[in-house]
């Protein structure tokens, strides 16, 4: 049976009664509902056709382009397109999905109100859970006000973070304000973060432990100004040693990007950094230069060609080039260094790479040079020195939380000095969860304990 005026249509499979004197209809059973492109689908309705106003009860489904609204009860205006619908609401957007209690929606400007409220917002690995003091929403994006956002899908979350603001679009989700918390612990502050939904870019937050740095805590994040260039922001904030805060740009075009920083080093001192990256499907290729403004006045080149990871019957390999030039000073002496050479990645298991690095002097630099140059910069940044590298990184399961790690680099030194040998040795028992990573080391090659924490966006 079905009813209809001017402005709205009503059906329904049950009984549908029409009072003239009063100009209200009344319909039960699986009952429809029609007013231009936005519809109502209830187990029963009341219509007054003098007030525009509809009660639905029941099942209560209202679908207005890609919003869908479901509800235990709907009061909807025909007259402005102002929907309320209260008990066990769900609202379905471009952006998510949102549990509430309440919710006032008008569908002729698509806009809504969202009460107290719980979400789910779709990312391509994992979804972002959402829980909010209230949102707006529209076709564009939904906006929400003491937020909390987690990727940690276990029923107790084993880290949040706390946001004044929360905006969610097709494409990203923006918080203002953010506190992480871990283990309901405040651990640090952003003043604005963006998280991609296409997982790109997300942020990197770590802590170490090893004998050189003593606790070392390890931020990287970045903030999109537009589909081409983003704010990036890093630091190393050490309890021994020297902690480096690093602020910088990077912008995109096609299979180009440009990144630029300026590090600050806590020893009183900025480094300027910039590198040009080239990357295709099969190759990568980059350009890059440092240069600090201490006493020393350290300078550094590089470059190198990767041809990315191929499978093969017998596993995936990796082959690249690279050159880099050193240049330091050191009580007024010039130091001076430029090597180059190759390196091979095979990767015969998912959790378990081999290779090999050789590196060769490429200016006749002094082997007394070479020993500073290796000490000061190679092995302290890199892990490596001249000569012949074989490097590892092998994992094995032991159940479903916990592996055991063996990881290193072995030199055979060009030199033939008693350097040759071991550069890192560690054993690792790690535990991990679909949210946090926590490793703890021994290294042979130096004797000390090594500790390393990773949160997983």
């Amino acid at each position: 049976m079905w009813a209809a005026s001017d402005e709205i249509q009503i059906e329904a499979v049950g009984q549908l009664d029409y009072d003239f004197d009063s100009n209200i209809t009344t319909a039960t059973n699986k009952v429809r509902m029609v007013s231009g492109n936005m519809s109502v689908e209830a187990d029963s309705l009341v219509y007054n056709g003098n007030t525009g106003v509809a009660n639905a009860t029941g099942h209560v489904r209202l679908t207005n382009g890609e919003t869908v609204i479901t509800a235990n009860r709907l009061v909807y205006n025909n007259m402005d397109g102002q929907a309320e619908a209260s008990g066990t609401v769900t609202l379905h957007t471009k952006q998510g999905d949102f549990q509430t209690e309440t919710i006032v929606y008008n569908s002729r400007t698509s806009a809504g109100r969202i009460a107290q409220f719980t979400g789910r917002v779709p990312g391509e690995e994992r979804d972002y859970l959402i829980t909010g003091q209230s949102a707006t929403t529209d076709q564009v994006a939904t906006e929400v006000s003491g937020a909390t956002l987690t990727r940690c899908p276990l029923p107790h979350p084993e880290y949040q973070l706390s946001a004044k603001r929360i905006r969610v679009d097709d494409q990203k989700v923006r918080l203002e304000k953010v506190v992480l918390k871990v283990k309901g612990i405040p651990v640090f502050y952003f003043p604005s973060l963006t998280l991609n939904r296409n997982e790109k870019n997300l942020p990197r937050f770590g802590l170490n432990y090893d004998k050189d740095d003593g606790m070392k805590l390890n931020y990287e994040y970045s903030n999109p100004r537009s589909e081409n260039w983003e704010w990036r922001f890093r630091g190393e904030l050490t309890t021994q040693g020297d902690s480096k805060l690093d602020a910088g740009f990077q912008n995109f075009w096609g299979p180009f990007t440009h990144q630029m920083d300026l590090e600050y080093n806590t020893a009183g001192y900025f480094t300027l950094m910039d590198q040009m990256k080239y990357e295709t499907q099969t190759y990568i290729f980059t350009i890059d230069g440092a240069r600090d403004f201490s006493g020393q006045g350290t300078q550094k080149w590089g470059l190198s060609a990767t041809r990315k990871y191929w499978q093969t019957e017998f596993g995936r390999w990796q082959v690249g080039l690279l050159a880099r030039s050193i240049r330091t000073s050191e009580t007024g002496q010039t130091i001076e260094g430029t090597y180059g050479g190759y390196r091979v990645d095979f990767n015969p298991a998912p959790n378990m790479t081999f290779s090999l690095l050789h590196l060769a002097d490429l200016n006749s630099t002094s082997q007394n040079q070479w020993v500073y140059l290796e000490d000061n910069y190679l092995r302290q940044d890199y892990d490596y020195q001249l000569g012949d590298n074989f490097i590892y990184d092998l994992s094995f399961p032991l159940n479903s939380r916990y592996r055991f790690g063996m990881d290193g680099v072995y030199n055979f030194n060009h030199f033939g000095t008693e350097k040759e040998g071991w550069i890192r040795q560690v054993y690792s028992i790690s535990h991990e969860t679909c949210c946090l990573s926590t490793s703890l080391g021994w290294n042979v090659a130096d004797h000390s304990l090594e500790m390393r924490w990773r949160m997983r966006f």
